[in-house]
């Protein structure tokens, strides 16, 4: 039986949500754990950048628009600014990753 209470005060990890799908810790399993492990990271990892950049490039136009309707940033045609959130989406990743290869 799932406790959604516990779920919602405390969310599990990514690493624990891996866990419980392969059954625990024993050896057997070990690479299919840290497997699911990585994809389950990158998986909220990738959506999670796809909100920031959508949502929030979407928003800020919005907010834009409503509060400074003859800014110079909505002078940009559309097509532009769609290509730039692409642009961001693609580069994102990359800048992201680069702190992560430091440590290594």
């Amino acid at each position: 039986k799932i406790d959604f209470a516990s779920i919602l005060t405390k969310p599990p990890t990514t690493f624990e949500v891996a866990h419980a799908l392969t059954g625990g810790s024993t050896s057997d399993n070990h690479f299919l754990r840290e497997g699911l492990f990585i994809f389950l990271t990158w998986l909220f990892y990738y959506v999670f950048i796809h909100v920031v950049v959508y949502g929030g490039g979407f928003g800020i136009l919005a907010a834009y628009r409503h509060w400074r309707p003859q800014a110079n940033t909505l002078k940009v045609p559309w097509e532009e600014q769609m290509r730039q959130m692409l642009h961001s989406e693609k580069a994102f990743p990359m800048y992201a990753v680069v702190p992560t290869i430091g440590d290594i």
